[in-house]
């Protein structure tokens, strides 16, 4: 195998460990949040994971073990280690060349395998270009996202992650290339990077200075990342994305959803992860306590209620625990617990959105039927219906779960399970 390959065996097996979440939207096989499957749905952390530089996510299980003879086999090492899945297009999943440039890096992030490597691996720009141009013309994978440790300074290491971007550029591609921003990047390179990708993304890992320096004391939080996340907000607007990793600095989720709200209206994202911080061996933070997944699926969904319900980051705060952090269980039903019932004949938008079961299909639908009914549309259509001798309409009106019928406010005589029956 030549020298080249077995590098980029190391640099996509380090990918693994250095893992952060997908830009895919809904995930393929994920129930909406309401149970509807047309439906907006939350987010969970069981989807695939598009990799950073200093994130974590996996437990360390080595996904990527080549075959032991390396003569008889040309191992492509992205079959193997860390080929992710964009199922933003359902009936044609997008295979994404997962890699970095360098495994080392100048910075010594506590939790970081790459800054901790004691053998370095490389792989030059036109190396990685051509092998990617190769590979996507025999239809191996049809986008890449690539990162890399900070060999040298940040200036020399930005400028190989652009160069490998136009080159791959230049061969016609213009399919999906996410580039990772690294911290102290320069706002030319920044802009340089968001010219040529479909997505950036900067990792802000935490929430202040102080929690940066427990598990970082060469960057700067201030200086190194949320300036450069503002100049992204300014030069980028919602074609960046950002990445916590919960745990690993012991910050709160009070602190995180502070965070996250006022990320969203500077720095303006359009999206952003969390990662279960998980100790790798041979770093300082070997034997923390590593993050349980449950905790960054329920900040997923509070992430998804702030950005697409315009919930309000002060809203959650009276439904964390004895230590500011969420409960393990759904955000929206503990925040539901604590408000009024909701009258489905007279509720706007946003207070239908309130309601567990809930979700933005279902209450525009029930919007759209109100207004209907006080034309006489719907009085109408069911006129038409009785003349086809079809009465139920239970296959249009029946959008209510069971579950959101505890949060609503319901006629007198019994409990109703169609939107009909409270018009």
């Amino acid at each position: 195998m030549s020298e080249f390959l077995r590098n980029l065996a190391e640099l996509t097996r380090e990918a693994v460990f250095e893992e952060s979440a997908t830009d895919t939207e809904i995930p393929a096989g994920t129930q909406g949040y309401c149970g509807i499957s047309n439906d907006t749905s939350y987010n969970s952390r069981t989807y695939n994971s598009e990799t950073g530089i200093c994130g974590t996510g996996s437990n360390g299980t080595d996904k990527g073990k080549p075959d032991e003879d390396w003569q008889s086999l040309f191992y492509d090492p992205m079959a193997a280690n860390n080929v992710t899945e964009d199922h933003r297009s359902r009936s044609n999943p997008c295979k994404i060349l997962t890699s970095l440039l360098h495994a080392e890096c100048q910075y010594d992030c506590a939790y970081c395998r790459v800054c901790k490597r004691k053998k370095p691996a490389s792989v030059t720009p036109k190396e990685m270009a051509d092998y990617f141009t190769k590979k996507r013309l025999e239809g191996r994978y049809c986008g890449i996202f690539l990162s890399s440790g900070i060999s040298g300074d940040v200036d020399k290491t930005m400028a190989e992650i652009i160069e490998t971007g136009e080159r791959i550029r230049a061969t016609g591609f213009n399919g999906y290339m996410h580039l990772k921003i690294l911290p102290g990047a320069s706002r030319s390179d920044i802009n340089a990077a968001a010219a040529i990708a479909t997505r950036v993304s900067l990792n802000i890992e935490t929430t202040s200075r102080s929690h940066m320096s427990e598990i970082a004391n060469l960057k700067d939080y201030t200086q190194d990342i949320l300036k450069r996340l503002d100049w992204l907000g300014a030069d980028a607007p919602r074609k960046h994305s950002t990445q916590f990793i919960v745990g690993a600095a012991d910050e709160n989720d009070r602190e995180i959803i502070s965070c996250m709200s006022h990320l969203y209206k500077k720095a303006m994202p359009s999206r952003i992860y969390f990662s279960a911080f998980a100790g790798q061996k041979n770093t300082p933070m070997e034997y923390h306590p590593d993050t349980p997944e449950w905790r960054t699926n329920r900040l997923y969904q509070t992430d998804f209620l702030l950005r697409k319900y315009s919930f309000k980051a002060e809203e959650f705060y009276g439904v964390l625990d004895e230590n500011e952090c969420l409960q393990n269980a759904d955000p929206k039903m503990l925040l539901a617990e604590k408000m009024p019932h909701v009258d489905i004949k007279t509720a706007d938008y946003q207070q239908l959105l309130r309601i567990p079961g809930i979700g933005p299909v279902s209450a525009k639908k029930i919007c759209r039927l109100r207004a209907q009914k006080l034309k006489g549309k719907a009085r109408k259509r069911e006129t038409q219906n009785s003349a086809n001798g079809n009465t139920d309409l239970s296959s249009v009106y029946s959008i209510i779960p069971a579950r959101s019928l505890p949060y609503i406010t319901l006629r007198e005589g019994g409990i109703q399970s169609r939107i009909g029956d409270y018009l």
